[in-house]
């Protein structure tokens, strides 16, 4: 997933505000090696920014801006 981001991507939530492809890359690291699960749903896309939601929690968090995959 981390692989997908463009060096000048950033991700925005309600736990994370993060700037460039190597600060998302290292939060990829953390979920994945604690095992935690993210399930989303509503991917909207336009062009520049994805949003979703995130079951039972945030209804537009934006997943990632400029070098979407």
């Amino acid at each position: 997933m981390a692989a997908c981001y463009h060096k000048n991507a950033t991700l925005t939530d309600i736990a994370f505000r993060l700037k460039s492809q190597t600060q998302i890359h290292a939060m990829w690291h953390m979920i994945c090696a604690n095992g935690i699960e993210v399930h989303v749903e509503k991917v909207k896309s336009d062009g520049a920014t994805v949003r979703a939601a995130i079951p039972g929690g945030v209804e537009n968090a934006v997943i990632c801006g400029v070098g979407i995959c």
